[in-house]
């Protein structure tokens, strides 16, 4: 109850120090810049790291007492001072990128020389993973703070699931900053959230990615579970701000663009892109945050091999959905004619290169977790010979089969019934084929059949998820992404409806959507006319499989309302002019 009490005054005041900020507030330092490579698009206080700071502060004298013998702890609360001050003399004085980094590499290295570093694996390992996951998350906050609300809401959620997994381990001064950071962070949140009042700044966005990534660094040197659980529960509670940062460098350098600088493609800018709204979009993040912290607790107490299973298949959803909002184009018109222009045979070919060096990667890393999963999450060092005395094999026979099942030439958004047995006929010929050699050159001594059984099984099940997954994502964001297109009204039987619908979505230059599909012998011309003169329902197009049920006289009446009438034939005629 008094922990409560605590968290709840850390929110509270939190609310107060923001609330006199913004009010009282003068732009003449620490604003926020309009910009044309930034997203925001008005001034405002840049105080939000200096009040969190302010409120983490107090807080902690109320705890001065408990680190008497945590002295990595003191570490790495002087190490969060040190960034804060890098960020506010970056908010006021606008650093250089390389400036910042080499402050940022200067603080890590001081506070790993006093201990902290990752436990769970030996040096100089430990170290290496350390360094890179401290300065990592650090930037990864700062590079998530692009939109109203995101970075702290994202932050909030961490810490949140962060200190209940403290709890649990009974890490209780890790829990109660953690836990008393989500509560300042809310209260943040309220004038952060759109339209934003106040701005994190990088004093604030460094400081939330900083201490997220030094909390579970310590919380790994004091858990008792297992490697596999310390590892993966920080990864999924962070995974957004992790697929962001990732998707940023990959894109920006693929288009010559430095990861520093700033700009309008990240996660969720692109979600607007789709058609989401800014809260949508951070509502939609956030949806993902929790649904990801809820599911990282299931790894602590799960076996490991269970765990190993489902963190593939999240990594592998989180991997194609990057893909898939990695191609939305976020540039102006004039870059997405040229770059319409790369659509050539020879980029066709690479791009079966790319699925066919994707499907190797996943058959190897399939028939790894078969092991696992047959062995119960110990492999041994005679099945690891095993393993990669065979997976040659494996891979040449499944690549071979599905390509001459053509499963290279399937474009993912139009993947059909026919598609998925090609699959299953391409994997199914691979792990006989492979059986069948390993009998032969190796009399398949030393080797399991239940291996091969749930490798099969798997790939099927991975690989066409895979093909599959594209598809699914389009199907989801369609409604968003066709919401602002001119609407028609289709009279007609369900085939004509399923094929036209189809056909719209897969072709989103026609600009097109389908408001409502009235089946022909349901056709009631008087109730269309009601549904025609509704002021939301502003039709571009009456698209009908017969319109020879129209008598001339209802033709006139709709006429007049400026809707054209058209057939299939006509409607095909007039979208390809």
């Amino acid at each position: 109850m008094n922990n409560l009490i605590y968290y709840l005054s850390a929110f509270v005041f939190s609310v107060g120090v923001n609330f006199l900020f913004i009010k009282f507030w003068k732009f003449g330092v620490l604003k926020s810049h309009v910009k044309q490579d930034r997203w925001g698009s008005k001034v405002v206080p840049l105080t939000g790291g200096l009040s969190i700071f302010l409120v983490f502060s107090i807080f902690i004298i109320f705890k001065i007492g408990a680190f008497e013998d945590d002295n990595k702890m003191i570490v790495a609360l002087i190490g969060g001072v040190f960034l804060f001050l890098l960020g506010l003399v970056d908010d006021l004085i606008n650093l250089k990128s390389y400036q910042k980094f080499l402050a940022q590499v200067f603080v890590v290295l001081m506070i790993m020389s006093f201990g902290i570093q990752a436990s769970y694996l030996g040096k100089p390992l430990s170290y290496i993973i350390t360094f890179l996951w401290i300065l990592g998350i650090t930037n990864a906050f700062n590079l998530l703070d692009n939109i109203d609300g995101l970075s702290a809401g994202i932050g909030a959620i961490a810490f949140i699931f962060l200190g209940l997994n403290f709890i649990g381990e009974g890490a209780l001064l890790l829990s109660h900053f953690s836990l008393v950071l989500a509560a300042i962070l809310l209260g943040f949140l309220i004038f952060n959230f759109n339209p934003a009042k106040i701005y994190l700044g990088d004093s604030g966005a460094l400081v939330i990615g900083y201490f997220l990534s030094i909390f579970t660094v310590i919380g790994s040197q004091k858990s008792g579970k297992s490697v596999f659980v310390t590892v993966i529960f920080p990864i999924l509670i962070m995974l957004i701000p992790i697929l962001d940062t990732v998707l940023v460098s990959i894109t920006r350098n693929m288009r010559g663009q430095s990861p520093f600088e700033g700009g309008k493609d990240h996660l969720s800018h692109r979600l607007v892109t789709l058609g989401m709204s800014e809260k949508q979009a951070v509502l939609f993040l956030y949806s993902i945050s929790i649904l990801l912290g809820i599911s990282a607790f299931f790894f602590v107490d799960t076996s490991t091999v269970f765990s190993m299973v489902i963190y593939f298949f999240i990594s592998l959803v989180f991997i194609l959905f990057g893909v898939y909002i990695g191609k939305i184009r976020i540039g102006p018109s004039s870059d997405r004619k040229k770059s319409a222009v790369v659509l050539s045979s020879n980029f066709l070919y690479k791009k079966r290169i790319f699925h066919i060096l994707v499907d190797l990667v996943l058959i190897a890393l399939v028939y790894y977790l078969s092991y696992l999963i047959r062995f119960e999450g110990t492999v041994s060092q005679k099945n690891i010979t095993l393993y990669l005395e065979s997976v040659p094999i494996v891979i040449s026979f499944k690549i071979i089969f599905l390509y001459y099942f053509n499963v290279y030439k399937i474009e993912s958004r139009y993947f059909s019934v026919r598609d998925g047995l090609n699959i299953i006929k391409g994997l199914t010929l691979g792990s006989v084929s492979s059986v069948l050699v390993l009998t032969l050159l190796k009399r398949f001594l030393g080797y399991s059949r239940a291996v091969f059984v749930v490798d099969w099984m798997l790939a099927i099940i991975v690989l066409g998820a895979v093909k599959v997954f594209y598809r699914i994502f389009e199907e989801l964001f369609a409604p968003i992404r066709y919401k602002e297109r001119g609407k028609i009204v289709v009279i007609g039987g369900d085939s004509m409806f399923q094929s036209i619908n189809k056909y719209l979505q897969f072709r989103p230059a026609i600009n097109l959507r389908i408001l409502k599909h009235i089946v022909l012998t349901d056709f009631n011309f008087d109730d269309m006319i009601e549904y025609l003169k509704k002021p939301d329902h502003i039709i571009c197009m009456i698209l009908m499989e017969d319109k020879t049920i129209l008598t001339s006289e209802q033709l006139i009446s709709i006429q007049r309302m400026k809707i054209p009438v058209v057939d299939e034939k006509e409607f095909f005629a007039k979208i390809l002019e």
